[in-house]
């Protein structure tokens, strides 16, 4: 491929040495494995990796980005969104989950501030974690759950623990 050439040097007397050499190159397309980087970032994308997670391990696997020493994530961002690949948190944001909201739009439907509930979270008052895959707080949409959250972020109530999704 065009990411590498051999160097002969004849000396003198006539021996001569070889080298290969690694040559600059801008796109995934000129690598000698850039083809098959690229099938490797998506199919590990569509399994529900994290960008994270795909950059670390395949960096450590000696897979780079073209002119880098790594693979980034932000290189992993770019190849996946070239290929319409979406991260599990832009598709949940894009076509939701059924019978679960973020708490940012759980908090906006009772009318109420988000930094409020951010600040009760900080304050361990509202005890929720991030979902595993997705990466938001998500809540559960029913009456009961919305009520709860409700009588917290009015100071009717001193603390509420929500529960995980689970996967």
């Amino acid at each position: 491929m065009g990411d590498r050439c051999e160097v002969r040097i004849v000396w003198k007397g006539g021996d001569w040495t070889t080298a290969v050499l690694e040559l600059p190159v801008v796109t995934y397309a000129e690598m000698a494995h850039g083809e098959q980087l690229v099938s490797e970032v998506l199919q590990r994308a569509r399994a529900g990796q994290s960008d994270e997670q795909i950059a670390a391990e395949m960096t450590a696997a000696g897979y780079h980005a073209p002119l880098k020493k790594c693979l980034s994530v932000d290189s992993v961002v770019r190849i996946r969104q070239q290929h319409g690949v979406y991260s599990r948190k832009t598709e949940f944001l894009r076509q939701g989950l059924a019978g679960w909201i973020t708490l940012g739009q759980a908090v906006e439907r009772l009318g109420e501030h988000k930094s409020w509930a951010y600040y009760l979270i900080r304050k361990k008052r509202l005890l929720i974690d991030r979902d595993s895959e997705i990466g938001l707080y998500l809540v559960r949409d029913n009456k009961r759950v919305l009520k709860d959250l409700k009588e917290l972020l009015r100071g009717e109530r001193f603390s509420l623990t929500l529960e995980r999704r689970s996967s």
